[in-house]
């Protein structure tokens, strides 16, 4: 069965960066406001477990939001602070550099229109990992154009992480 994707949103014009974003090995993206639905505590859990497979693991997270302070107090009691950088509001240059830099990108939200980032993903060639929800799953054809999981679900997540670190003609058919 085949299935046809609409996108409402434009997808926004590429970002010519003046230098060089080689792939960091075990960088990840989340670029989302910090709230409530966000999935950000799921992927705080992942990288305590995905830590123990991947020291160097890292989590950049762009964006702000009522949840921010919380999040990082997470963060820090499960002992992954040194994981994860919270960038808060960044340039356009500097979030396509980092999409296009990272190994994988994580959409974690539990409900959520087609978030319009995910097209600097596919634009840069960054594997999108994303919850199977009204609008992402709209954008996101799980093993064509990402790999989607359920929200909330952590085992999941850690497994589409590993995935896509271990086996890079995985991580390259996703983003073609």
């Amino acid at each position: 069965k085949e299935k046809t994707a609409v996108i409402y949103n434009p997808p926004p014009k590429e970002e010519l960066l003046p230098f060089d974003s080689p792939v960091v090995k075990h960088q990840i993206v989340v670029d989302t406001p910090l709230t409530r639905q966000s999935g950000v505590e799921s992927v705080i859990f992942a990288t305590k477990l995905l830590k123990k497979e991947f020291p160097n693991v890292q989590i950049l997270i762009i964006g702000t939001g009522t949840k921010e302070e919380e999040l990082k107090l997470n963060a820090q009691r499960s002992g992954v602070s040194e994981n994860i950088t919270f960038l808060g509001n960044i340039s356009n240059a500097e979030k396509w550099h980092i999409h296009k830099s990272s190994q994988a990108r994580i959409i974690g939200s539990t409900s959520e229109d087609t978030p319009d980032t995910v097209y600097i993903d596919f634009i840069t060639d960054t594997p999108v990992i994303a919850t199977d929800v009204a609008g992402i799953n709209e954008a996101v054809i799980h093993n064509q154009s990402g790999i989607l999981i359920n929200p909330n679900n952590t085992t999941e997540l850690v497994d589409a992480v590993r995935s896509i670190f271990n086996n890079t003609q995985l991580s390259s058919n996703v983003i073609q």
